[in-house]
Parts: C-alpha cells; structure tokens; sequence
C-alpha cells in the first residue's frame, strides 16, 4: 500500500528509513532510560540503524521500481 503513495526512489529510503528508526525509539531508547545503557552506546546503536535502513530501504527501492 505504501509502494503507491511514495513514487519517488528517495521516498522509498526514506520510508524504510523511517520505519527502522520507529523500532529503534522503541526498543533501544528504553534501554537507555530504564536500564541505563551508556550515551555512546546508543548513539552507536542509533548509526547502526541509519546505516542498515539506508542500505535496506535502497535495496527495497531498487527492487520495487522493477516491479
């Protein structure tokens, strides 16, 4: 459903993108404020994320324009 409303390749990454960084706040953020995970370790978790949904939401968009 998604796939329709964005038609442009960078909205594609960016939607994936967005979707990774949901699960990010949701699950890592808690960790920093519950159990009191360090800064650094989250700021690394959180470029992790970026770099995976980038890389995943391009592999997305390439393959959704073929279709």
């Amino acid at each position: 459903m998604a796939s329709e409303k964005l038609r442009s390749f960078a909205g594609r990454v960016g939607f994936v993108t967005l979707l990774g960084l949901l699960g990010f706040a949701a699950v890592e953020l808690s960790y920093w404020n519950w159990y009191g995970f360090p800064v650094a370790y989250e700021i690394g978790q959180f470029l992790d994320q970026i770099v995976g949904m980038v890389v995943a939401g391009t592999v997305i968009a390439l393959i959704m324009r073929r279709v």
